[in-house]
């Protein structure tokens, strides 16, 4: 990333990040306090580092379900005070002078939704940072004291439903108060938020590859969370006459007077429960004064006694995409489930 090298042109030492993580397309930033000796050594900043706090949040983000291309790990301070042979935590000092580097950090991920500050010096950062509108912030311990398993207690899978935070965190204690466990944090802040599975995360994205046109949004809130309601979110939106690029939320606030495609994706066969998310969110979006709406229902494989149903609703549209390559899909008929329209 053009960051580190300005950095690095500025005598500073800066890991680079993971190839196999996010980068600058990730929606889960996880701060951190500054590289440990075995970043220094190895040049990078990895949750396959060989340190306990890097296999603690390995362990935890796997296990919490996300797709690793939607986490970067890194820290606010990204430079090394630490050596390869001491390490050495940051000061006060090296936090203050870091906060315009994690800033513009922070403003160059345009997919962003979660920022969770992991330990205290981290914390400290916090308070000197400015968050993009729509950006979510939790706090929590640093991974070293991250337990080495995520899954709700009482439960033997972390397979809940994706509406359903665990029980054992109240959701009123959901960004405010003291620090909370790592695993429910990472659990509800995307969980309960509606974040696409790391299934269906390629399938939605690789239709808008496929359309090859407008920008594209990933988990827009149609609705925002009030007292009187639920967020409700579609697994994208995009914009037709915008330009071909990725954006996030917070850059297009409204939905007035815009073309709207809204996508809802869910792997295998559709069901009665995309239909309805299919149908409604075409019905929010009018409702947020888009001027004309086309609704996507994005499976792998359709339903013969439910695909006719749709009938009735133009606005809607059912399109396959292919399970060995999500960037070929197909729109199916109505009236010849087993037929490309």
């Amino acid at each position: 990333m053009s960051l580190i090298e300005g950095m690095r042109a500025r005598g500073l030492r800066v890991p680079h990040v993971d190839p196999n993580d996010g980068g600058i397309n990730a929606r889960l930033l996880v701060l951190l306090e500054s590289p440990v000796p075995q970043a220094v050594v190895s040049d990078f900043i990895s949750r396959d580092s060989p340190d306990p706090s890097a296999r603690n949040m390995g362990v935890a983000l796997n296990q919490a379900g996300l797709a690793r291309q939607d986490v970067l790990p890194w820290n606010v301070v990204p430079y090394c005070v630490s050596t390869e042979e001491k390490n050495r935590n940051a000061t006060a000092a090296d936090i203050r002078s870091a906060v315009a580097e994690t800033q513009a950090w922070i403003n160059a991920l345009p997919s962003l939704q979660v920022v969770i500050f992991c330990g205290h010096k981290a914390q400290q950062a916090s308070r000197r940072l400015q968050l993009p509108s729509g950006v979510k912030m939790f706090a929590t311990f640093t991974p070293r004291q991250w337990p080495s398993t995520v899954r709700p207690i009482g439960s033997t899978s972390c397979k809940h439903s994706a509406r359903q935070p665990p029980s054992f965190i109240p959701e009123r204690t959901l960004g405010r108060g003291p620090e909370q466990p790592a695993h429910a944090l990472i659990w509800i802040s995307f969980k309960a938020e509606g974040w696409m599975s790391k299934h269906e995360t390629p399938m939605t994205e690789g239709f808008w590859v496929f359309l090859n046109q407008g920008t594209y949004i990933p988990e827009y809130p149609l609705v925002e969370r009030a007292q009187d309601r639920s967020p409700r979110w579609a697994d994208a939106v995009i914009l037709p006459d915008e330009p071909c690029r990725k954006a996030r939320s917070s850059d297009y606030p409204r939905l007035r007077g815009l073309n709207v495609t809204v996508v809802q994706t869910k792997i295998g066969r559709m069901g009665m429960s995309l239909m309805g998310q299919a149908l409604f969110s075409a019905r929010l979006a009018s409702e947020a004064g888009a001027a004309r709406v086309r609704s996507i229902l994005l499976c792998h494989e359709t339903d013969a006694a439910l695909l006719r149903l749709l009938t009735p609703f133009p606005e809607v549209e059912v399109w396959v995409s292919d399970r060995g390559n999500p960037r070929i899909c197909r729109r199916a008929c109505p009236d010849a489930p087993g037929a490309a329209c």
